[in-house]
Order: C-alpha cells, then sequence, then structure tokens
C-alpha cells in the first residue's frame, strides 16, 4: 500500500504515480493518495484520470482504515 500525497517537492505524487504506470502498472492498484486541494482543476482531472482512492484533508483513522481496506480489496 502506498499513500502518497499529491502536493509533495521534487516529485508530487502525479509524477511518482506516472513512473509506477511506467515500471510497475500493477502496484498502481495499490496506491492512494492524499490532498487538501480538490478545487484545483489539474488535481481533479489527475484524480478523475488516475481512477485511484483519495483521502481528503482533514481525515480520520476510519477513513484511512477504509481507503486501507479497499485497496487492498478485503
Amino acid at each position: 500500500m502506498i499513500l502518497r500525497d499529491l502536493s509533495t517537492p521534487e516529485l508530487g505524487g502525479p509524477a511518482l504515480y506516472r513512473e509506477l504506470e511506467r515500471r510497475d502498472p500493477q502496484l498502481c492498484r495499490r496506491v492512494a493518495f492524499l490532498t487538501g486541494d480538490t478545487m484545483d482543476p489539474q488535481v481533479r482531472e489527475f484524480l478523475d484520470g488516475a481512477g485511484r482512492l483519495c483521502l481528503h484533508k482533514p481525515f480520520d483513522l476510519d477513513e484511512v482504515r477504509r481507503v486501507v481496506r479497499q485497496a487492498s480489496g478485503t
């Protein structure tokens, strides 16, 4: 399971995701993103296109558990 913030310096979430798609597409199924910025059109477009789970900040532990269960298929 990879929980990755979308807005990190140097290698942001979208760039990391594209690299994973290139190197190991199966691993992409185990990625979920964290963000506090869903109003930005580029962020929304990326999340919609990637089709991955996303935790919206602020989130609580129950939400993290739900996303981990969904990503792991349990």
